[in-house]
């Protein structure tokens, strides 16, 4: 369909902006899938050699920058404690018609979560 192109290629897809237009799709509790990050994030354990600064993990938790099936880092917003949030959805204003009323939002399936 006309919004096919919302579902992204190997540089992402709108999806990775569906936090940020809570209106048109159902909120997933995606904090449940991260249980098994919490390490990469606790305090005197990964926390402490995450840098903000590249949002990389060092030493010992080096393995929480994961590999091409994801990371750590997907999992941020569900420990602020340990990480600065940003404002992801900042970078999916470019999203917004894939999400909108009217438009998007209307060919958007929630059961396979594609447009």
């Amino acid at each position: 369909g006309l919004y096919a192109g919302c579902n992204g290629d190997d540089k992402g897809s709108a999806l990775d902006c569906v936090e940020c237009y809570p209106d048109c799709v159902q909120p997933v509790d995606l904090c449940t899938d991260c249980v098994g990050a919490a390490p990469c994030f606790a305090e005197g354990a990964g926390c402490d050699s995450f840098d903000q600064d590249t949002m990389m993990w060092s030493g010992l938790y080096a393995g929480c920058n994961g590999d091409d099936k994801g990371s750590a880092l997907d999992c941020v917003e569900c420990y602020p404690d340990c990480v600065q949030p940003v404002d992801l959805c900042t970078d999916c204003v470019g999203a917004a018609p894939c999400f909108a009323e009217g438009a998007g939002c209307d060919s958007f399936d929630q059961d396979t979560m594609m447009w």
